[in-house]
C-alpha cells in the first residue's frame, strides 16, 4: 500500500481523535495534501499528526475557512494553513502544504504560529496534542 494511503488513514484517525465529527467535515483535498506532502519528509507519521494539529487549529480543516483572526479578516493570511496570502494566493492546497513543511523547516514551528511568546505558547500546547495523537495510535 503506498505511504500517502496510509498517510490519509492516520490523518482522519487523528481528526477523529481531535474531535468526533470532524473526519465527516473536513475538507479532503487537504487531506490529500497533508497525504503526499508528508509522504516526502523523514518523519511521515510525525509529519502527518503535526499537520493535521495545526490545519485543525488554523482552519477547521478547511480549504477555504471563515476569517476568524485578525490577519484572515484583514486577508493577509489564506487557506487550511492561514499561510500569508502574498505567498499562498494562487496556489493548489496540496502547494500550500509543502509551503508550510517549508516553513516549518526553515524558520520551525513557532514561526507558523505568529511567532514571539504568544507564537510559543500556542506551539508548546499544539504539540502535547500531537505526542498525545501519537501516543494513541503509531
Amino acid at each position: 500500500m503506498p505511504l500517502a494511503t496510509l498517510l490519509k488513514a492516520l490523518v482522519f484517525a487523528a481528526l477523529a481523535l481531535i474531535h468526533p465529527q470532524a473526519p465527516k467535515y473536513a475538507d479532503k483535498s487537504v487531506v490529500d495534501a497533508i497525504a503526499v506532502a508528508c509522504a516526502d519528509e523523514a518523519s511521515p507519521r510525525t509529519c502527518a499528526l503535526t499537520a493535521t494539529v495545526w490545519a485543525w487549529h488554523e482552519s477547521n480543516f478547511q480549504r477555504h475557512p471563515r476569517p476568524y483572526s485578525w490577519d484572515a479578516k484583514a486577508g493577509r493570511a489564506v487557506g487550511p494553513f492561514q499561510l500569508l496570502a502574498s505567498v499562498a494566493d494562487g496556489m493548489t492546497v496540496l502547494q500550500q502544504a509543502r509551503e508550510w513543511l517549508r516553513e516549518v523547516r526553515v524558520a520551525g514551528l513557532v514561526s507558523v504560529c505568529g511567532g514571539g511568546s504568544a507564537g510559543e505558547k500556542i506551539t508548546e500546547t499544539r504539540l502535547a496534542e500531537v505526542n498525545l495523537l501519537a501516543r494513541k495510535l503509531l
